[in-house]
Order: C-alpha cells, then sequence, then structure tokens
C-alpha cells in the first residue's frame, strides 16, 4: 500500500446517508458502491466548487475523499443539513491508502485501487506526486484550499470526468451549474499549458509568452542538467476564446 497524503476521506454514517448525499453532491449518489470511487463534487450556492472528489460506499456509510486542506470546510459545509439527516461525521487525520491495482472495475486512476483496508499508519513516503502527474495526464484535477469556490464544475472538466450528472434530482448550487450548461454560458476551460523558467503558482493568475492568461491549477516541472532553465506543464482554466497551449 502507499500514502496519499494530499487525500483524507471523511466517513458519514446514519440513516440514508446516499438520500441525503443526493442533496449535495453533483453526481448520482445512487452510483455510489463499494468497489469502484464515484467521481463527485460539493458546490456552493453560487455554483462554485467547494471541494471534489470520489464517493465510496463503505461497511459502516459512505466515505468522501477530498483534498485534505478541504475536509474541515466540507464537514462544516454539510453539518448543518446532515444534523436533521441525522447523518454523522468521522474523519481520519491521516493518509488515504491507496494500491497499484490491475482491475479497472476498482481503479479511480489507471492502475491505481482505494486500499481495501485502511491502515491508522504506514512507513514514510507518499504517492501523491505520482497521483496528480497522472491525474493531469488525463484532464482531471483535485483541488485544494486555494482553488476552493472559484470556478463551475464544467471549468475544471468535472461534467467530463464523471463527477456532474445533469439528469439527476436537485442539489445546492445545481440550478446555476445547470443553466450554464445548457445556455452554454460556460466561458472557461481546462487546458494543459508549457512553462519555462519560474513556475507559475498553484492558484495565480499566469500569462505565457503569446499573452494568453489563465488561473493555474497544477505545475509540474521536468528534471534538468545545471544550468539549464527549469520547464515543465501544468494546467489552467482560461477563456475558451484563448489558445489552450504554449
Amino acid at each position: 500500500m502507499e500514502n496519499w497524503l494530499e487525500a483524507r476521506m471523511i466517513t458519514l454514517k446514519g440513516f440514508a446517508v446516499k438520500d441525503f448525499l443526493q442533496g449535495y453532491l453533483t453526481s448520482d449518489s445512487a452510483r455510489i458502491n463499494s468497489s469502484l470511487p464515484s467521481p463527485m463534487a460539493l458546490c456552493t450556492l453560487k455554483g462554485r466548487v467547494l471541494a471534489n472528489g470520489w464517493a465510496l460506499e463503505l461497511a459502516d456509510g459512505v466515505g468522501l475523499i477530498v483534498h485534505r486542506t478541504l475536509a474541515e470546510d466540507v464537514i462544516n459545509f454539510l453539518k448543518p443539513y446532515a444534523m436533521f439527516a441525522k447523518c454523522t461525521f468521522h474523519t481520519v487525520e491521516t493518509a488515504v491508502n491507496i494500491e497499484a491495482c490491475k482491475d479497472t472495475k476498482r481503479c479511480f486512476l489507471t492502475n491505481w485501487a482505494v486500499a481495501n483496508e485502511q491502515e491508522s499508519a504506514l512507513g514514510e513516503g507518499d504517492i501523491s506526486a505520482t497521483l496528480s502527474a497522472l491525474m493531469a495526464e488525463h484532464g482531471m484535477v483535485f483541488i485544494n484550499k486555494t482553488l476552493s469556490q472559484k470556478f463551475l464544475p464544467q471549468m475544471l472538466n468535472l461534467h467530463v470526468t464523471g463527477a456532474v450528472d445533469f439528469d439527476k434530482g436537485c442539489y445546492l448550487g445545481q440550478e446555476i451549474v445547470a443553466r450554464a450548461q445548457f445556455r452554454g454560458a460556460v466561458k472557461k476551460q481546462l487546458a494543459q499549458f508549457h512553462w519555462q523558467g519560474s513556475a507559475p503558482v498553484v492558484g495565480n493568475t499566469w500569462q505565457n509568452p503569446k499573452g494568453v492568461k489563465g488561473d493555474v491549477i497544477y505545475v509540474s516541472a521536468q528534471a534538468q542538467e545545471e544550468h539549464v532553465p527549469a520547464l515543465g506543464t501544468g494546467l489552467w482554466v482560461i477563456r475558451k476564446t484563448e489558445t489552450a497551449t504554449d
């Protein structure tokens, strides 16, 4: 098993947890199962993504995998509503454990699955950089607190990666998300970019040599020889009328 230090799992326990989550997740909670983690997001009333990640059915409830910097925010966001549904929250302060896997019915990323048994303590090591690079390669995002509440789900490609169901019932922010989708009002998109020199900062607005500006979502650097300018790739949110790369 490997440590995914960037992630935390929040467990919701109680009667009809899936029914409760149906009113808050952007994806259909009926799809949550115990084998394949289901992509999902939580939005504010303004339709902005508070957090995204995956939902997984557990023996004693439903686990929500979110970025470690947003675990407390997600609990505080849902807790007032969960009280009426008699749901309780349990969060683990240690990393989410994942494992290499060839079974596509379990993999939330290529060749990676959430471990069936979550250990309270593992040896040192962190697989976060590997997973982030793999997600970026496939146009997927896993937002942290810096990026929270800034983007519609479509701006982060969440409707492409299966985290948004447009034919499910209402959820917080659903009216704005659906209106933007069906009226073609989403003016920004997720795209890859290349950088050289000083690495862009996640959460900041960055401009490439062609004058295209975008909000930086993810940055990776390639190993270079000494005295060679640093370079790498990244994901950013840009206007749809802009050139996405270079």
